[in-house]
């Protein structure tokens, strides 16, 4: 073959010898046929004698035409299609030419052409020339688009559906089919006209409404629901009784949704107490026009209330108070109460307690008074800064700065550092090195001593008495003779100190303090004697009684014993059982 390459990748030639001097040749396709691609081929066949050295050849041409067969959809000519029109656009306006065609070319079928998901009907199809040719118009119905449907506003004033076109195979039996999409774009039409939420509105009103200030419980709203300029429109008051100049709107110019105040003008011309009831009530009407064109009206009725115009008032703005920490629930601090000159319910008060603070006292709700809620401690809060608040039945409020100053009371004891004190000094010492200090604290004020404590001794075990001696103001334990081991039975000074405030009446607190005399390591330990209550040990002797039933199992626990090393070296005593130790065990520790 010779011809275009892809000629001789479709076709390709078999030669078959059938006699002498007699060949056959045919062609054969190499791979699948597209008529859409191409329908025709030209193909020139040529014949070469096997002559080595002149061969000959003869040329053929051959022309092969493709049939083309059913194996495309209809195809829509300049889709997808979208056309820009007015909203409220008269019924049988041409919107759009929509052309369909069949994709097999060779031999189209007719189609059929049909809306879908336009279930509304504000379009149908008109066709041009033979109805299955595949041509229509889009044309509008009796049922015209609104640009303000919410559905077409959520999307942005497009309006979508679709089209289907249908082959149908012998003009009866339906085909392939395909869908395309077409955009309606609604442009605004000034159709609309502004509209208040309600026909008539009416309103009561304090009279002591001061100058612009705006009608209380009045919710105006004008709506016009066309777009951009065609929503405009301007407001205005119209007096229809005691409202000339006394009143005004705002704004006086509004588009699409606009809330609108009506604002007082002129103050003086409320005043409930006139003999008129006519001058009490007044009436107007509420005026929306488009273009100098009155397009609604809304009538409003405003009537006068007579007004809460007195607060309440306490004979002082500030009190000062005094009350004793820890003063039981329900004391009465003081009686404190306001006065209100109004009537009625609007002379009627109420009484509440603010500030921080607050829920430690309380006021009885309608007489007043200032009460103790909970119990105050001076050591946690000294003062209390709060607002005694008189309301009256119209709202109107009044506060009277209360301070209350918490007196202290002598309600805390004298707190050592330590319950218990510990010192180890040698044989025959006169001081302490270094300086041996027992402290205490007391947090009560100033008036209650101030914190300040006096130290004493209450008791010493001494033999000889009087080893120690105790500061009275800084705590300090001095020695007053040498110490000695055997000026007590164990070889330990024991010593009771007792710390007393300067409160009314005074507290006081104690701790023990123990001394231990001797050289480092040369003390034998001494077994504690068991304690009473009046005494927190009694030395010696180290002997113990205890009782146990016969029939005591293995692991009873018989009692317990304590010894103390006067070299301070407590824990590295160890116990064992001498004798009976067949019977009875020890921890030996």
């Amino acid at each position: 073959t010779k011809g275009a390459d892809d000629i001789c990748e479709v076709f390709t030639v078999h030669t078959e010898k059938i006699a002498q001097g007699k060949f056959a040749a045919w062609i054969e396709l190499r791979r699948p046929l597209d008529f859409e691609t191409r329908p025709s081929y030209i193909l020139t066949i040529q014949a070469r004698d096997g002559s080595p050295t002149n061969s000959l050849r003869a040329v053929a041409s051959v022309a092969i035409t493709i049939l083309d067969v059913q194996d495309q959809p209809p195809i829509f000519i300049n889709a997808p299609y979208s056309a820009t029109i007015p909203e409220n656009t008269i019924e049988g306006t041409r919107v759009l030419t929509i052309n369909a065609t069949d994709g097999d070319t060779g031999s189209p079928n007719p189609l059929m052409l049909m809306l879908e998901n336009e279930p509304m009907g504000h379009f149908r199809l008109h066709y041009i020339g033979h109805p299955r040719s595949g041509v229509a118009e889009l044309i509008t119905t009796g049922k015209p688009l609104d640009r303000e449907d919410p559905i077409i506003t959520q999307n942005g004033g497009a309006y979508t559906f679709s089209i289907r076109a249908t082959e149908l195979i012998n003009n009866e039996l339906p085909g392939d089919s395909t869908t395309s999409q077409i955009t309606i774009v609604l442009t605004d039409v000034d159709d609309h006209v502004p509209e208040f939420n309600q026909p008539s509105y009416e309103v009561s009103i304090p009279e002591n409404l001061e100058q612009d200030t705006p009608l209380p419980g009045l919710a105006i709203v004008v709506t016009d629901r066309d777009l951009g300029p065609n929503s405009r429109y301007t407001l205005a008051l119209r007096n229809i009784q005691n409202s000339k100049g006394v009143f005004g709107v705002i704004p006086t110019h509004g588009e699409g949704r606009t809330p609108i105040v009506v604002k007082v003008l002129d103050s003086s011309r409320l005043d409930y107490d006139v003999p008129s009831e006519d001058a009490k009530t007044f009436r107007f009407q509420l005026v929306a026009s488009v273009d100098g064109e009155e397009k609604t009206t809304a009538n409003v009725t405003v009537r006068l209330q007579d007004a809460n115009d007195n607060s309440p008032t306490f004979p002082q703005s500030t009190y000062s108070l005094q009350v004793l920490e820890n003063s039981p629930q329900g004391f009465k601090i003081a009686d404190l109460s306001a006065t209100d000159h109004d009537a009625g319910m609007f002379g009627q008060l109420s009484y509440a307690v603010k500030g921080f603070g607050a829920e430690f006292f309380r006021t009885h709700p309608t007489e007043g008074g200032l009460y103790v809620e909970r119990q105050l401690d001076y050591e946690e809060q000294k003062s209390y800064s709060l607002a005694l608040v008189a309301r009256d039945g119209g709202g109107r409020e009044t506060n009277a700065n209360v301070f209350i100053d918490v007196m202290d009371e002598n309600d805390n004891h004298p707190s050592f550092e330590a319950l218990e004190y510990t010192r180890t000094i040698r044989e025959g010492a006169t001081e302490f090195e270094p300086q041996f200090f027992v402290r205490a604290v007391d947090v009560d004020g100033p008036t209650q001593g101030g914190g300040r404590v006096s130290y004493a001794i209450e008791s010493e075990n001494s033999i000889s008495g009087h080893v120690f001696t105790v500061d009275r103001d800084s705590g300090e334990i001095r020695i007053t003779r040498p110490v000695s081991s055997m000026d007590t039975d164990r070889g330990q000074y024991e010593l009771l100190v007792v710390a007393t405030d300067h409160g009314v009446p005074p507290l006081k607190n104690d701790t023990r303090v123990l001394v231990r005399v001797g050289l480092s390591g040369n003390q034998r330990p001494i077994f504690r004697g068991h304690a009473t209550a009046t005494n927190r040990d009694i030395p010696g002797p180290p002997s113990y009684r205890a009782t146990l039933p016969e029939n005591a199992s293995a692991g009873y626990n018989v009692t317990q014993v304590s010894a103390t090393d006067p070299d301070g070296l407590d824990e590295l005593l160890r116990y064992k059982i001498v004798g009976a130790s067949d019977n009875f065990e020890i921890d030996d520790q």
